[in-house]
């Protein structure tokens, strides 16, 4: 408990003197709701590293002062871990943002951050301040995550899975049959609302980097549902495979490739409970 104690402290410190230099501001929605007001509520963004240090970006400083900086909980002490405004110039031609925005993952050394821009995929090299584009294509990737070497990238792109070889700068397909409605490494409707809570979580690297667990759903038989979307200002129709009470759900299956191999080992899941919440939790299983 001795290393998150130390950030609490910190962070708590941080408020505190915030909250000493506004506490004689008068509390009104406006302040409560402002730049300001916001501030005094937010707390740093943190993601751990493999060598127990956290990234830290501090997001109420001013957007052109944000930056990565790794935190050492043990000591306290903090520093750059890349220059946010070169960074920034790099991406500029990509996409026009004034802050360094949080990524979807670090790699577990702390050398490099990964985004998706505009659906595709990059990676942001910290010593280089390079933001290294990986993918160029009219579909868009989703789900993209490091191994945990952090020497590749998976994604998702048309239902199918997909790797990036940082060290060979290639892209290699590990499944093919990914359609509108057979979907490999991504998660059908009701799986990200019910079972993952709204986190497309449809895969699973190997703690050695070199195979990844993935779910199948096949959702040919679930309902086609169309629904109106009336947040934007000019309505939309979402069209959407929706499984209702007392008709079928997604078909779903778990599987394993191994990186290099154009096959799949299938797991045999039984209808045992205990069984079936191993398959989705990540639990050790035999392959059939």
């Amino acid at each position: 408990m001795k290393v998150p104690l130390t950030i609490l402290v910190l962070l708590l410190c941080c408020v505190a003197n915030t909250l000493g230099q506004t506490s004689k501001r008068e509390l009104t929605p406006e302040w409560v709701f402002g730049r300001e007001g916001r501030a005094v509520a937010s707390v740093p963004a943190t993601a751990w590293l493999d060598d127990g240090t956290l990234v830290i970006q501090d997001n109420r400083r001013p957007p052109a002062e944000q930056t990565f900086e790794k935190l050492n909980p043990a000591t306290g002490q903090k520093q750059p871990i890349v220059d946010a405004a070169r960074a920034l110039a790099d991406l500029r031609p990509t996409t026009n943002i004034n802050a360094l925005p949080w990524p979807l993952a670090f790699d577990g050394a702390g050398r490099q951050a990964l985004y998706i821009f505009n659906g595709d995929v990059f990676v942001l090299e910290f010593d280089k301040a390079h933001f290294r584009r990986l993918t160029t294509t009219p579909a868009e990737e989703t789900s993209a995550s490091f191994s945990p070497d952090g020497r590749r990238v998976a994604y998702v792109r048309s239902n199918d899975l997909y790797f990036f070889d940082l060290d060979t700068n290639r892209e290699a397909q590990l499944t093919r049959d990914g359609s509108e409605t057979l979907l490999n490494g991504t998660l059908s409707w009701v799986y990200w609302e019910e079972v993952f809570g709204r986190r497309d979580i449809g895969y699973w690297w190997a703690p050695d980097s070199q195979a990844i667990a993935y779910l199948q759903s096949d959702e040919s038989q679930v309902d086609l549902t169309y629904f109106v979307d009336i947040q934007p200002f000019s309505p939309r129709v979402i069209k959407q495979r929706y499984a209702r009470a007392g008709r079928a759900n997604p078909r779903v299956r778990l599987g394993i490739t191994e990186l290099g191999h154009d096959s799949t080992t299938w797991i045999q899941v039984s209808d045992n409970h205990s069984n079936t919440s191993c398959a989705l939790n990540g639990c050790r299983m035999d392959a059939a």
